[in-house]
């Protein structure tokens, strides 16, 4: 807002106005009126101590009436000067009030085409999101088919070496399934894995191997977790090899997969990763944890406690405006 800049005359002015206003109250004062009509004869002029014969009019005393009438004077011209001041200062604000307005209204419109943009930009996220989530569940898939032939070894010694992994293997399987015949346990590469940091140093690492047939690998998964591994190879733990966003699925339905352990309902893991629970002589199958959770309380089973719902990265926003 502009503000208007103080006169530099204005102690001048008011200097200027109240000298003439006295020297014109003081000259009046000094004058009287003709008696009888007649013209006014020479005035004997009484002189005090204060005053002399040569002294001017703006010399003289101011009396009351004088004083008043100065004031109201006075009083006139500084509320003239105000009511101006008062509506230069309106037009003023009013102005500024309208451009105000007019950069609010503006902002808003500019407000509305950035919410409908941005909301646009959330939709297409939303939407990639999905996509992005069942293509990583096909990219799962697709490796752990290829990983289908493969069995993972944990608790072999690292006294082993890589050219006898082969055939302690080959021993191994033999005492598990002595019924299918050797030349259904072809095994087409064996391998130690890499250690994780988290681990000692001493501890053994894994085996990978695969297995030629997939029905004598998935035999040797079944027998191992049924009966038991042999005495000679009591240390050693068989187990399928997934990826690791398989894995991780499996760890979240862990809560869903104890409830079912504890009231005696079976289920079995599917590929693409999910979870298949025998409840009342049907399947169902469950992707999800939201989803195990629903379908616990429609059985009447305890429900663990939900994970934290994920936000979505980039959420709408509405285009009109809100006071909080």
């Amino acid at each position: 807002m502009a503000h208007r800049p103080k006169s530099k005359t204005g102690k001048a002015e008011r200097a200027s106005f109240f000298g003439a206003k006295i020297a014109a109250s003081r000259q009046h004062e000094g004058e009287e009126p003709a008696q009888d009509g007649g013209d006014p004869g020479p005035q004997e002029h009484s002189f005090s101590p204060r005053s002399s014969p040569t002294q001017s009019a703006e010399d003289q005393p101011l009396t009351v009436r004088g004083m008043r009438s100065l004031m109201s004077e006075f009083s006139d011209t500084i509320q003239k000067n105000m009511q101006l001041q008062i509506q230069a200062m309106t037009a003023d604000l009013q102005k500024d009030i309208q451009d105000i307005g007019t950069r609010t209204a503006q902002m808003e419109s500019k407000m509305d085409e950035y919410a409908e943009a941005h909301n646009s930009l959330a939709d297409k996220l939303q939407e990639f999101e999905v996509s992005l989530e069942a293509h990583r569940l096909k990219l799962a898939d697709i490796e752990d088919r290829a990983r289908r032939n493969n069995l993972r070894f944990r608790g072999i010694t690292e006294t082993v070496t890589n050219d006898e992994l082969h055939n302690y293997l080959s021993d191994m399987f033999q005492c598990l399934v002595p019924e299918i015949h050797p030349d259904q346990l072809i095994i087409d590469r064996a391998h130690r894995l890499r250690r994780p940091k988290h681990l000692p140093q001493t501890a053994e690492r894994d085996v990978i191997a695969r297995i030629h047939f997939f029905h004598a690998k998935d035999k040797l998964m079944r027998v191992s977790r049924n009966s038991g591994m042999p005495k000679e190879y009591s240390t050693v733990k068989i187990f399928a090899d997934l990826s690791a966003d398989t894995l991780q699925f499996r760890k979240s339905m862990s809560p869903i997969t104890s409830i079912l352990r504890e009231h005696n309902l079976s289920y079995r893991w599917g590929f693409p990763a999910k979870l298949l629970v025998s409840h009342q002589g049907a399947i169902h199958s469950i992707t999800n944890t939201k989803q195990g959770i629903q379908k616990m309380g429609d059985w009447g089973l305890p429900t663990p406690t939900p994970e934290p719902a994920k936000t979505t990265a980039m959420p709408r926003k509405s285009p009109e405006w809100t006071v909080k």
